[in-house]
């Protein structure tokens, strides 16, 4: 699912109420990159990767390094449990 300029603004509102000001573990930069799309990762279940069990995220990219950050695409209100 691409993300409207809406929902970006929408998930970046969101990181900012939870975390005040994001800041990267890896290089503790606070500039960030919202990839423009919910990608769907896949869930543990006990010892094994399985990919019939998958979590809709949103990719947050630090803008210095490149390191990546998964958010819950539904706990952001992005996606809906039916």
């Amino acid at each position: 699912m691409t993300l409207s300029k809406e929902q970006e603004m929408q998930v970046r509102s969101w990181i900012d109420s939870k975390t005040g000001s994001l800041t990267c573990p890896v290089c503790q930069s606070k500039s960030k990159s919202v990839e423009g799309m919910v990608a769907m990762f896949p869930v543990n279940t006990e010892k094994n990767v399985d990919m019939n069990f998958q979590m809709p995220v949103v990719i947050v990219a630090c803008g210095n390094c490149g390191y990546i950050m998964p958010f819950s695409a539904s706990k952001m209100g992005l996606i809906t449990k039916d």
